[in-house]
């Protein structure tokens, strides 16, 4: 299992490697993330503390973790659709260079993605969560 002071470094890591970040934030669940994410402006990675799975023998296990990244800003109240769609296409493209960055990490031999799994990488979009907040999702296992 990952430690959660490594995932906050990773989550810093990717906020000072990915354009366009404003803040990240660490939550266990979705309450939690109404909270932390109240006060935010502009673009935030939300990171869920991630779980762990273990296989192999009892003394010599393996961990393999499982996160979801939100990338996520403030809806406008009263939002047309042009604005909308420009805030999903910024989103976008951050939730994107987020992917990027974990799989270049991972080509690149980090050591914390070690078990990272493409094939488990699953992009969807998000409408008013979290209190109000449009953007996207993306599952890692890693």
């Amino acid at each position: 299992m990952i430690k959660i002071s490594e995932f906050n470094k990773i989550c810093l890591d990717i906020r000072s490697a990915v354009p366009g970040i404003a803040d990240h934030i660490l939550v266990a669940h979705e309450e939690h993330a109404v909270n932390k994410l109240k006060d935010k402006i502009g673009v935030i990675l939300l990171g869920i503390i991630p779980s762990a799975d273990r296989e192999g023998q009892a003394s010599e296990g393996i961990d393999t973790n499982a996160t979801w990244f939100f990338v996520l800003e403030k809806a406008q109240v009263d939002q047309d659709d042009t604005s909308e769609i420009e805030q999903y296409g910024k989103t976008q493209d951050v939730v994107l260079a987020v992917r990027e960055y974990i799989e270049e990490a991972f080509a690149d031999g980090d050591i914390r993605f070690r078990r990272y799994r493409p094939s488990n990488t699953k992009i969807d979009p998000e409408y008013r969560e979290f209190g109000g907040f449009n953007g996207w999702s993306m599952s890692v296992v890693f």
